[in-house]
């Protein structure tokens, strides 16, 4: 599972560096510029405090500034952490603006499921959005933490996910039967089920040869790939809930609170 970074024409990747020479438009009594280099920063110092200590490490990170007439005043990027489960890895993303063109988003969940692109298009399992108003250094931190949490409680019910996946056994027929039905419960379209039967039959990776649910699944998230990006995360969510379906998991729906000046989505783990 790979997270995803979109950029189109008006945008160029940077480095994190460069994010610091940007400069900032002054504070007024409706608006509380942040910078892009403060968001990233914090961003590393809790995901580092939080995901540290339970095997993560910070292992990809992309950075796209705007380009043009407003050149370096929007951002997005993309955090991938890893902490050694096989094929699997955390993707943090998010965009920022200093011109008042946009507000600030975050997205946190397993990469493949995040999605920010510099259309402004943010997705994810967890996304917080927020206007530039108030103390927004007090606010980007506590949400900061809570998302670096609740991503870390999201990604163990993933790993059981994926174990449960990997002692499914499937050959050949059961894989062309679960595939058959992901397309006929419209969890995939014809395109993605050919893509996927190729990308079956000839895995780019070897661990994805074993004869389980897990190698058809990642089948299917490559064929996902070629997804417009406006339907990507749905795509992918609907995927998941059929194989999970499909496995016999269950599903809880944990809850979400709407704040002054945000809002918080929280999807569905598994169990």
């Amino acid at each position: 599972m790979v997270a995803n970074l979109w950029n189109h024409k008006g945008s160029a990747e940077a480095a994190f560096a460069d994010l610091e020479t940007l400069p900032l438009v002054e504070r007024t009594a409706t608006y509380s510029p942040l910078s892009h280099h403060e968001f990233i920063y914090n961003a590393h110092n809790v995901g580092d405090e939080i995901l540290g200590p339970h095997g993560f490490s910070l292992t990809s990170e992309k950075y796209l500034l705007s380009t043009g007439a407003n050149s370096g005043a929007r951002m997005f990027f993309m955090l991938g952490y890893k902490n050694g489960a096989e094929g699997m890895e955390m993707a943090v993303a998010g965009r920022n603006s200093t011109d008042k063109s946009m507000s600030i988003a975050l997205s946190m969940g397993s990469a493949g499921r995040v999605i920010v692109c510099d259309n402004m298009m943010v997705s994810g399992e967890i996304v917080i959005f927020r206007r530039h108003t108030g103390d927004i250094f007090k606010y980007l931190k506590e949400k900061l933490v809570l998302g670096f949490h609740e991503a870390r409680g999201q990604w163990r019910d993933l790993v059981a996910d994926v174990s449960r996946l990997k002692e499914v056994t499937m050959d050949e027929r059961d894989a062309h039967h679960f595939l058959v039905e992901a397309g006929r419960n419209k969890a995939i379209t014809q395109p993605a089920f050919f893509e996927a039967l190729k990308q079956y039959h000839e895995p780019q990776h070897e661990e994805f040869r074993e004869p389980n649910m897990w190698s058809v699944y990642n089948a299917v998230t490559e064929a996902l790939k070629a997804t417009p990006i406006q339907a990507t995360l749905e795509r992918h969510k609907a995927f998941h809930d059929f194989a999970r379906d499909f496995a016999g998991h269950k599903k809880v729906v944990s809850t979400f609170e709407v704040e002054d000046g945000e809002n918080i989505q929280r999807d569905e783990a598994t169990i």
